[in-house]
This record gives structure tokens, C-alpha cells and sequence, in this order.
């Protein structure tokens, strides 16, 4: 016993293990899961007394644990609708009476909508154009703290 404690305490600590990377586990994470669901199928299979589809149930099972797999090592990203927010089309009216080189664009106008809305930059706001007369602004939730338990203390 004294002797593995020695040969531990020997190894380099500033190398990361393979055992901690999350890439590997997902991987091996993988690995196991076929044959796991294979024998779970075959057994699901025999007891529902349907040999047959043994193969269609291990693969169902295994896309299960394949997703959970991922979705455990990377979560997923919600989206504007999911996390809150606001999401704003906007068009530009036509120009009559104005030379075509004068009139403005959607590519001079998303700058200027990105400095009026934005000034500092600091949030998530995305402007994009959908066509030559419109453009789309995504604004996500604001992030609030948390309400003192106390209140305005």
C-alpha cells in the first residue's frame, strides 16, 4: 500500500491526466454503450418474446445513450426564444427622389443601429440583414441579480 502511494506521489501533477480530458470519456463513454445496448436489447428482445428485433432495440437504445452521452459532456445553447429575449424585423422604406448613389443601404444602416442601441458594445445584440431593405435584431434577456432577501438594505 505504501509502496502505490509513493509511486503516486512520484507522477508529474501538472500534466493532466487522459482520464480527465472530457473528449476521451465521451469517446470511451461511446464505446461502452454498444455492446451495453446490444445485450440489453437481446435481452428486451427475448422477453418480449420477439428475437427479431433484437438488433432495431439495442440500436434505439444506443442512440438514447449516445445523446445522453453528448448532451451530458456538452450542454446545450438555447436560443433567443428559449432563454428570453426579443427579436425585432425591421424594414427601411424606399427612397424617392434620391440618386442611387446617395441612397443608404442596409450595410451603412447596421453599424449605425449597432452604436445607437450598443454604445459601449457590451451586450450580446446581434443586427443582420435579411434582404436589401431589411434587417433583423436579436436581443437576448437582460441578466439580473438575484433580489436581495432583505430588500433595498
Amino acid at each position: 500500500m505504501n509502496i502505490l502511494a509513493n509511486i503516486l506521489s512520484q507522477t508529474d501533477s501538472s500534466t493532466p491526466s487522459i482520464w480527465q480530458n472530457p473528449t476521451f470519456l465521451a469517446f470511451m463513454g461511446i464505446l461502452i454503450a454498444i455492446p451495453v445496448a446490444v445485450l440489453i436489447g437481446r435481452f428486451l428482445a427475448k422477453s418480449f418474446r420477439v428475437p427479431e428485433l433484437s438488433g432495431r432495440i439495442g440500436m434505439v437504445l444506443w442512440c438514447i445513450m449516445f445523446s445522453a452521452i453528448v448532451i451530458s459532456i456538452k450542454p446545450l445553447k438555447f436560443g433567443v426564444d428559449l432563454r428570453g429575449g426579443v427579436t425585432i424585423i425591421g424594414q427601411m422604406n424606399d427612397q424617392p427622389g434620391v440618386a442611387k448613389e446617395d441612397q443608404v443601404t442596409i450595410q451603412k444602416i447596421i453599424p449605425i443601429l449597432k452604436e445607437r442601441i450598443d454604445p459601449s458594445g457590451v451586450r450580446e445584440i446581434v443586427i443582420r440583414a435579411l434582404a436589401t431593405t431589411r434587417w433583423k435584431s436579436l436581443f437576448p434577456m437582460l441578466r439580473r441579480k438575484k433580489p436581495s432577501v432583505f430588500g433595498n438594505v
